[in-house]
């Protein structure tokens, strides 16, 4: 039995789903994303041995509370120096009193702290086994998970607020940020009355949301403690806590600043789990209410934000005063990832729709298994047929995660921009494709797409853009221009912040260069690569 079919068989003797599993693993600290441990549990991807040894820990603690059993083993234990382990024979354990009481587990090692790709991470070793005398052994975790299970989207605040009492902490809670990124919006429980919103640029709250990091300030009744909330990379907002003293964040190991970025990183996955099934926390986002081509561009997004051991990804989004249809896209699959900026050509509702079908059809053509340049020909068939009289540029790229070999077809769209530490940047330049829709076979015509190829060095970044973002134009008549997209970028990765918060300061810098809304959609795409290790 391979490594993946072993963890896969524990996982069904400890009688979780992959969910479950995947959130007891979270709650260790854990930084694998659901679908990549679905991915590892089918044997179609590896994991780190960190991750695995909290993997096992996770289902170590549940079948401590279901059998007298062995364990899944460690990567450090003695049984198992070296290669994958071999899980006892009497994994099965046996629920009757007879049965040979299992040796204790060991304390795996958990991140805490960690800001994953973009910061460093601290380590501290993992709580032990469920309290005994607990009703069933239940965690507070276990109840957080049981609770969340079932609770509707209204009921998340009220449940963040419950839970957090449990582990003494006053006046939970979680602030989501407005979807242009600029102010963190209170969701309140029941009782809690006039939170104002907070500002992402001025706050300590803010400043927890822009470098994904854990602040402090004073409060009535102890110290305000604001933790970030993510979906994995992605920012949903920020976690505000109060505690009485704030040495108690410090004593016993800091244990109590563990359990809160653990309890944080459940909180950040429940909003993301419930968004879907209702608006109360969809509305959270919204300052106003959009117009039909808006919310259809918002709608195509994908999260702004994946990062891995190996990669990073960050996108920017801002419509114009009259939406234009600009929109990005990427899919991270194994040694693989593809990238998408389209602009669809037309403003208002028809721009939309016609980048909301272009953007259909290349994601089905990629999920098909196509490549690039039948992904261009799926594109422009679909806009040829549905809209005979638009088009939309767009440029689109994909990255072997191994080689570091990056490919990408330019169909009339701005060149995607190589950013090399302490080198001039470069324009990739390609013979370009004419912009997609004007040809395909209703036109008699197919495009001609001619691919680029660059071999990206570790550190390298990749951004892609539309016109809208250089064009931007002062009140005086000064376009934005690539030289100072360029420097503004480079300048903020340099300082080493976040590659999202990079590109949410793009579109603030945008906005005060025009001193108002945009005349045109700006969007962007930022790539970072860091080699196969």
């Amino acid at each position: 039995m391979d490594e993946a079919h072993r963890y896969a068989d524990a996982r069904v003797r400890a009688e979780l789903s992959v969910e479950e599993l995947w959130f007891r693993y979270l709650a260790l600290g854990g930084t694998v994303g659901l679908l990549e441990l679905e991915g590892f549990l089918h044997g179609l991807m590896p994991l780190e041995r960190l991750e695995l040894d909290m993997l096992a820990h996770a289902l170590n603690e549940r079948l401590a509370e279901l059998y007298n059993a062995s364990r899944v083993p460690y990567g450090w234990d003695a049984a198992a120096p070296t290669g994958p382990p071999e899980v006892p024979a009497d994994l099965e354990g046996d629920r009757s009193p007879a049965a040979p009481a299992a040796r204790p587990a060991e304390r795996a090692a958990v991140p805490v702290g960690a800001r994953g790709p973009d910061g460093p991470a601290k380590w501290t070793p993992a709580p032990g086994p469920p309290d005994a005398g607990a009703p069933g052994g239940e965690t507070p975790v276990d109840t957080f998970l049981r609770a969340g299970a079932l609770v509707p989207p209204h009921g998340v605040a009220g449940l963040l607020a419950e839970q957090a009492a449990a582990l003494e902490v006053q006046d939970a809670v979680a602030y989501l940020v407005d979807l242009q990124q600029t102010v963190l919006t209170p969701l309140p429980a029941p009782g809690q009355h006039g939170l104002p919103p907070l500002p992402v640029d001025a706050t300590p709250a803010g400043r927890s949301f822009r470098r994904l990091e854990v602040t402090q300030e004073a409060a009535a009744g102890g110290t305000r403690v604001w933790l970030p909330l993510l979906d994995g990379s992605d920012r949903l907002g920020v976690l505000g806590v109060t505690v009485e003293d704030p040495e108690d964040l410090r004593r016993d190991g800091a244990r109590l600043e563990v359990e809160l970025r653990r309890f944080a990183a459940l909180a950040g996955e429940l909003v993301l789990s419930k968004t879907h099934y209702g608006d109360t926390l969809v509305q959270a986002r919204r300052r106003r209410r959009l117009a039909p081509a808006e919310d259809m561009q918002w709608s195509l997004l994908p999260p702004l934000t994946f990062a891995d051991p190996r990669l990073t990804v960050a996108g920017a989004l801002e419509p114009g005063a009259e939406v234009a249809g600009d929109c990005v896209d990427y899919a991270v699959d194994a040694g693989r990832v593809h990238l998408a900026v389209v602009n669809g050509v037309g403003q208002g509702l028809r721009g939309a729709q016609v980048t909301a079908l272009a953007v259909a059809a290349y994601r089905g053509a990629r999920r098909a298994g196509l490549s690039l340049t039948e992904l261009v020909h799926a594109v422009d068939a679909a806009v040829c047929a549905a809209f005979p009289d638009a088009g939309l540029t767009a440029v689109l790229a994909e990255l072997d995660t191994d080689t570091g070999m990056l490919s990408w077809v330019n169909a009339g769209h701005p060149a995607p921009l190589l950013l090399r530490h302490r080198l001039p940047d470069k324009l990739l330049h390609v013979t370009p494709t004419a912009p997609l829709g004007l040809t395909g076979p209703a036109r008699g015509a197919a495009p001609r797409p001619v691919v680029g190829g660059e071999r990206l060095e570790p550190g390298d970044r990749i951004l892609l853009h539309t016109d809208g973002v250089t064009e931007v134009r002062s009140p005086d008549g000064h376009a934005f221009g690539a030289r100072r997209l360029t420097r503004l970028v480079t300048t903020d990765l340099a300082a080493g912040l976040p590659a999202s918060e990079v590109m949410r300061r793009l579109v603030r810098s945008l906005l005060e260069h025009r001193r108002g809304p945009l005349d045109d959609d700006a969007a962007a795409l930022l790539l970072e690569w860091r080699g196969r290790g």
